[in-house]
């Protein structure tokens, strides 16, 4: 599946005239920091559809944002071909949100960055399996200009080459890219090789608080996605959530 988006996302898309000098003057706000400022920090994720979901909600982009904004970040899908997402989404969600943004797309080309930047994103998600060893460039690219990358992992080699980075946040991506099943065994398991001073961010699978209840002395943070999309009350589930 990883290999199908990547292949579809660089044939349609055309980065040729993205500029490398960065002139809007946003100023950045840390996801990290964000995170730090409680336990079991939230990170709510944004998107309309998912190779796993299928279409997930139908509803405009600011009003899930506005039920959504009592959480410490957000994460909006970018990518269009599979989450029904969109580059621009990343401005729209910054005039009514004032909290960290993170972009999550399928980052291959260091112009993306820039594009990241130019968009207004605090953060960018780093997929550790599509950079392989140039990550570490893409990393040191990410804190110039002042984006806060978080390094996704898979597995214990994918998290030893994140660790030779700099970066300060490192998701553990419960789900198989290719056959797109959970295992939050996998956040137990890598978060022990983690030094205390990196942020841990779990990420897919979280549908409840007993999973929460289940990870939270494995890792700092949760990205939840798809348990946000599919309820009938968002900001209740979002309140129970922060309460967890």
């Amino acid at each position: 599946m990883l290999k199908e988006i990547l292949v579809k996302k660089k044939a349609q898309e055309d980065l040729s005239n993205e500029p490398k000098l960065i002139k809007n003057k946003y100023k950045s706000n840390s996801l990290k920091k964000a995170l730090e400022k409680r336990e079991n920090a939230l990170i709510g994720e944004i998107k309309f559809k998912s190779p796993s979901e299928g279409k997930i909600i139908e509803e405009e982009l600011e009003n899930l944002v506005r039920k959504m904004e009592k959480l410490n970040s957000l994460s909006i899908l970018t990518e269009s071909n599979y989450f029904n997402g969109s580059i621009d989404y990343l401005d729209r969600v910054k005039e009514i949100y004032k909290k960290p943004v993170l972009r999550k797309d399928f980052i291959y080309d260091k112009r993306q960055l820039y594009q990241t930047k130019r968009h207004k994103a605090d953060a960018v998600l780093l997929i550790t399996s599509i950079l392989g060893e140039k990550l570490t460039e893409f990393v040191q690219l990410s804190n110039k200009l002042k984006l806060d990358p978080l390094v996704e992992v898979k597995t214990k080699k994918e998290l030893d080459l994140a660790l030779k980075t700099k970066t300060k946040l490192i998701g553990i991506n419960n789900r198989n890219l290719e056959t797109l099943g959970i295992n939050l065994e996998r956040t137990k398991k890598l978060s022990q090789y983690i030094p205390e001073e990196i942020t841990t961010v779990s990420e897919s699978g979280i549908k409840d608080i007993k999973d929460i209840k289940e990870l939270e002395d494995y890792c700092d943070a949760f990205l939840i996605g798809t348990a946000f999309m599919k309820s009938n009350n968002l900001e209740k589930k979002v309140d129970k959530f922060l309460c967890a």
